[in-house]
């Protein structure tokens, strides 16, 4: 006697597919492990090279900052020449001696401010030159002069003014209040030159730093000293 089929029938089940696709053709499309991952790991990689290129752009200054002080402490007349540009320099002094030898001298007195202009464009000209300012670390001046010039090196204050301008402040505090101030200018995309500075008002506070009382100034460029 057979026994009777007790197995449940399937369920029929309907599957949609696209009009004219047999069945065996419409699959679902796979999903390969891994592909977003690997789309992530891309995104972030992007990420890191734009974080960086941005960090190397906004540090270029406070690199050119730094390459000037050491310029300076080796006395390295090349290294200044392409860190400063002493065109731009020079004549940014002589419109601000010109505007003071003007406010000091008054109306009264425009032949004395004209001799006296000429006399410090020529004084700047022959000053703010690459080798000249390379001499200044042997400028004579004291132990405690020195000091204290390095304390306002140490706290130097840097910072952006502008995409394309960025300023160096150094405070003697003990001398002046005001900063003199050194006006970096962007000459390239990772590239910045000195093109400026800008001098206290109170300027004649630091006559003292170059030849204090205690020391006595020696010859500049084999010319003495005449009182």
């Amino acid at each position: 006697m057979r026994r009777p089929n007790l197995t449940p029938p399937r369920p029929v089940t309907h599957e949609l597919r696209p009009m004219g696709t047999r069945a065996s053709a419409w699959q679902p499309d796979a999903v390969s492990p891994g592909s977003s991952g690997g789309g992530t790991l891309r995104v972030a990689v992007v990420v890191l090279l734009v974080l960086a290129a941005a960090g190397v752009f906004l540090a270029a200054p406070y690199r050119s900052a730094g390459k000037l002080g050491r310029a300076l402490a080796a006395g390295d007349a090349r290294q200044l020449e392409e860190l400063i540009d002493f065109a731009a320099l020079r004549d940014d002094l002589k419109r601000q001696a010109t505007a003071a030898i003007g406010d000091q001298a008054g109306d009264a007195s425009t032949g004395l401010a004209l001799a006296g202009a000429a006399l410090a464009n020529a004084t700047i000209d022959a000053v703010v030159q690459p080798e000249t300012v390379a001499r200044l670390k042997d400028a004579p001046v004291d132990a405690v002069v020195r000091a204290r010039l390095q304390r306002a090196v140490d706290r130097a204050r840097l910072g952006y003014d502008g995409a394309s301008s960025f300023t160096i402040r150094l405070v003697l505090a003990d001398v002046s209040d005001q900063p003199i101030k050194l006006r970096l200018g962007r000459t390239g995309l990772l590239t910045w030159q000195v093109q400026g500075v800008t001098l206290p008002s109170d300027l004649d506070k630091l006559a003292g730093l170059a030849f204090p009382e205690e020391a006595e100034p020696g010859p500049i460029d084999g010319i003495a000293r005449v009182d």
